[in-house]
């Protein structure tokens, strides 16, 4: 991600901070103790859409500077009613520098990562969102047992009709 890319990220928090109650429709994070995200633990939202039109889906991260990687991978499966997608997503974390991306706050950085952009949604559709981390090396056949330095992980949900 360029600095385009980290402005916009910048620009999406700082309104998201301004605004919380009228732009975000639903917000809800996941707590990992001792900030490791286990291969096994599968991180579940359900959401229920309270007014129609279109949405942005974000995921929230939190890392600290334990996490040693510069990508996170994840499986992301989305039940919208009787429809499932399942999605292998890629998020950037680091410049080729090993900066890491998104906004400092204390001892961790804060990323808000673009899932689904545009989602049509009508009052009482139902969305159930799992998301796994997928922990396989590249030089290894087993995956790693947990990813640590993971504080937190989010579901957002960005009400698109919202005027600024």
């Amino acid at each position: 991600m360029g600095k385009t890319g980290r402005v916009l990220v910048s620009v999406i928090l700082l309104v998201a901070a301004c605004r919380p109650e009228q732009r975000f429709e639903y917000r809800a994070f996941k707590t990992f103790d001792n900030e490791r995200w286990e291969r096994t633990d599968t991180v579940r939202f359900r959401y229920e859409a309270r007014s129609e039109g279109l949405k942005n889906f974000y995921f929230y991260l939190e890392n600290t500077n334990a996490y040693p990687y510069a990508n996170l991978f994840v499986i992301a499966r989305m039940q919208k009613n009787d429809t499932l997608t399942v999605d292998t997503l890629e998020y950037r974390m680091a410049d080729g520098r090993g900066r890491w991306l998104g906004r400092k706050v204390r001892h961790a950085v804060e990323n808000l990562l673009v899932y689904r952009t545009g989602v049509h949604a009508r009052p009482g559709d139902v969305f159930e969102i799992s998301v796994e981390p997928a922990t396989r090396r590249i030089d290894k056949i087993e995956g790693d047992e947990y990813l640590p330095g993971i504080r937190r992980f989010g579901f957002i949900v960005e009400n698109m009709s919202v005027k600024q």
